[in-house]
C-alpha cells in the first residue's frame, strides 16, 4: 500500500464567529494550497486513491480540495481515528482493514508527524510538517510500527518552487 500523510492546510484561528476548534475553516491561502497539493499528488498517484480525513472542518476541507484534482472524484471517508489525539494502534488497525492500494490520510499536528515517526523510525524522532505538507510511504501488509518506508516529504513551498504553474 502507498500511504500519503497530509497535514491539513492553513486554517483560520479561533475567535469571532469561530467558536470551536472543530469548526475552523481553511483560509483562502489554505484552500489554494490544498488544491495545488492535490494537483501535485495527481501527477505522482494517477490512480484514484481512498482519501480519509478527520471530521474537523479544516481536515475535511483539505481532503475535499485534494480530491478535486482527479477526474473521477476519489472516495472520501471521515475517520474518527484521525481526530486530534490519534491513538496509533486504532489508526493502524483501521488502515489494516482497508483494501485500497493508495490511501491519503488528512489529519492534524502533532499527530501526523508522530504517526510518521512510529511508522518509519521510533516515537522519539521529530519531523516537521508545516500546513499542507505531504509525506509518501509504502507499507507492507499487516502494518505495524517501524514497518513503513518513507519515500519523500514535500511542502507547498517546495511545490511552488519546482512547479510554479501547478
Amino acid at each position: 500500500m502507498t500511504l500519503y500523510l497530509v497535514r491539513h492546510a492553513e486554517a483560520k484561528p479561533l475567535g469571532g464567529p469561530i467558536t470551536t476548534d472543530t469548526a475552523r475553516p481553511l483560509t483562502v491561502e489554505g484552500e489554494r494550497t490544498a488544491r495545488q497539493m492535490g494537483r501535485m499528488l495527481l501527477r505522482l498517484e494517477p490512480h484514484r486513491p481512498l482519501i480519509a480525513c478527520s471530521p474537523y472542518l479544516r481536515a475535511a476541507a483539505t481532503a475535499t480540495l485534494l480530491g478535486e484534482a482527479w477526474p473521477d472524484t476519489p472516495v472520501l471517508e471521515t475517520w474518527d481515528e484521525l481526530i486530534p489525539g490519534v491513538r496509533h494502534k486504532e489508526l493502524l488497525s483501521r488502515i489494516n482493514r482497508t483494501s485500497a492500494s493508495a490511501l491519503v490520510l488528512v489529519g492534524h499536528q502533532p499527530d501526523m508527524t508522530n504517526f510518521l515517526a512510529i511508522l518509519v523510525a521510533d516515537a522519539a524522532t521529530e519531523i516537521a510538517m508545516p500546513p499542507a505538507a505531504m509525506v509518501c510511504l509504502t507499507l507492507a501488509t499487516g502494518i505495524t510500527t517501524s514497518s513503513g518506508r518513507m519515500h519523500w516529504l514535500v511542502t507547498p513551498e517546495l511545490v511552488r518552487a519546482i512547479a510554479p504553474g501547478l
